[in-house]
């Protein structure tokens, strides 16, 4: 699939009202996010820094261990399909 980049610009100076307000949307996303994180209460905001700590601790420790392509592409495969197997089943 080749993409025209003329015609990518062209797009981009026909349209810059949008792209700036997708622009500030993700910024006003980012800043609400890290301001509403000083008013959660202590027993979340532990619960998520364990969580990520432990996160962290892991992938720093597994450096060496990390999963092949194909076993990580069939594990996606797998989850995905059955995720949509089953939204499928249940829209009938």
């Amino acid at each position: 699939m080749k993409y025209d980049i003329k015609g990518i610009h062209v797009y981009f100076r026909e349209n810059p009202g949008i792209f700036v307000f997708m622009i500030l949307v993700i910024f006003a996303g980012i800043a609400c996010g890290a301001l509403l994180v000083r008013f959660i209460d202590d027993g979340p905001l532990t619960e998520i820094t364990t969580s990520l700590n432990h996160f962290f601790n892991t992938l720093k420790e597994d450096e060496g261990n990390l999963l092949a392509a194909p076993e990580l592409l069939r594990a996606s495969f797998y989850k995905n399909g059955s995720i949509l197997l089953l939204l499928w089943v249940l829209g009938l």
